[in-house]
């Protein structure tokens, strides 16, 4: 039986091993097509855009929010405008990627594709993906990360992964203690291989 389109949905706090885990469900195999894409990739494209627009971008100079130490030290500019978008419309970027999702998919139909998004933070991220997986024929298929005496890395992640806790419990959970990067991969390729990714 083909595997259906999938989307997985990792959830944790920051530093948590999300990022760890889905490189190493990319690893599995590489004769299926998956991808890792994030729901701030929006916002990443969108301020790019305005650097740009005031003649600021400079990829060689590392002013691109593609450039981590430049995002890290400007994330104060991505949450004022993640905030302002979602107070127009809350869905703004659960929507946009589902969109890209689709759009990638229908270039290499019949051929299964499957997404790996590892920032998954907000409850109504993963109803937009189901209602929208549903529309579809896909498979969404959600999990949650947690590292041994890691906290919030601020009140709002914590609510908001609270929330995603009290009501969605995810289809797999792991657990890690610091330090074990390998054993993270490692369940991230088990995971891709039990899903047929």
């Amino acid at each position: 039986m083909r595997t259906p389109n999938t989307v997985v949905l990792i959830s944790g706090f920051a530093r948590a091993g999300k990022d760890t885990f889905a490189d190493g469900m990319l690893s599995n195999n590489d004769e299926i097509c998956t991808w890792k894409r994030s729901f701030a990739s929006t916002l990443k494209y969108a301020a790019d855009n305005y650097l740009d627009n005031v003649g600021l971008f400079d990829c060689e100079q590392g002013i691109t929010f593609s450039d981590e130490e430049f995002k890290i030290k400007h994330r104060d500019i991505l949450v004022t405008l993640g905030a302002f978008a979602r107070s127009i419309n809350k869905d703004v970027f659960a929507e946009s990627l589902f969109r890209t999702f689709l759009t990638m998919s229908q270039a290499i139909r019949p051929n299964p594709m499957h997404f790996i998004v590892p920032d998954w933070r907000y409850l109504n991220e993963a109803l937009v993906g189901k209602r929208w997986a549903e529309e579809e024929g896909w498979r969404i298929v959600t999990v949650r990360i947690d590292r041994a005496g890691l906290q919030p890395a601020n009140m709002e992640e914590a609510v908001s992964l609270a929330e995603i806790r009290r009501q969605m419990p995810c289809d797999f959970e792991y657990a890690f203690a610091e330090g074990q990067t390998d054993a993270i991969k490692t369940a991230g390729r088990q995971l891709a291989a039990h899903l047929g990714l």
